[in-house]
């Protein structure tokens, strides 16, 4: 068996092993008690013109108990947007850093 697929299936049993023994939770929504423990994150809206390209971001919220997926093909701005986040990058106007949650 290569390494690689030892490693999968050693981790794919620990983890089935964590959930059947109840140290994972799976949920639709978080409990009252469980929300106010999160963190909350908000982003302003925000543009970004770097060249030709131009990348027009909407102002959200997110929390630290999520887990965030950014799909798109190639030249769509899911770097340029974690830059904007992270403060590497200058929004056109305004600011653009994540303030640390409440």
């Amino acid at each position: 068996m290569a390494y690689l697929e030892v490693v999968s299936k050693t981790i794919n049993d620990t983890i089935w092993h964590d959930i059947q023994d109840g140290k994972f939770k799976f949920s639709e929504t978080a409990t009252e008690e469980e929300i106010k423990l999160m963190r909350h994150f908000e982003y302003p809206n925000m543009k970004k013109t770097l060249g030709e390209f131009a990348l027009q971001v909407e102002g959200g919220e997110f929390t630290d108990a999520e887990i965030i997926v950014l799909l798109g093909e190639n030249g769509t701005g899911k770097t340029t947007l974690i830059q904007l986040l992270a403060g590497n990058l200058r929004p056109d106007k305004g600011r653009a850093e994540v303030p640390l949650g409440k």
